[in-house]
C-alpha cells in the first residue's frame, strides 16, 4: 500500500491474484528480504537433537512459481541428519 500509494482494497486485490507470477509482487518480496531480513525455522522430524532445528536467514525468493522447494546450504545437512545419543 505504501510503496504504490494504493488503498487496502486494491492491495488485497493484487495480492490475492499473485498465485500467478506478478513482477510487482516479486519486487516487493525482494524488498522485504533486503530490508527486513526475515528468518525461517527449519525443523527435521523427528526432532532428535538441538541441531534438528535451525534458524536461517532468507536470502532470496525464487522466481519460478512452480518451485515450492527451499534451497539450503549443503553444510547444514550433517547436523540435521546426525544421531547424537545423550543430547
Amino acid at each position: 500500500m505504501k510503496m504504490d500509494d494504493i488503498n487496502l482494497s486494491k492491495a488485497y486485490y493484487i495480492w490475492s491474484r499473485a498465485y500467478k507470477f506478478d513482477n510487482r509482487v516479486y519486487e516487493i518480496m525482494q524488498f522485504i528480504v533486503k530490508k527486513e531480513k526475515p528468518k525461517i525455522l527449519i525443523n527435521r522430524n523427528p526432532t532428535l537433537n538441538y541441531y534438528s532445528m535451525l534458524l536461517m536467514s532468507v536470502r532470496k525468493v525464487k522466481i519460478d512459481i512452480s518451485d515450492f522447494s527451499l534451497s539450503v546450504p549443503l553444510s547444514i545437512l550433517p547436523g540435521l541428519n546426525a544421531d547424537f545419543d545423550g543430547l
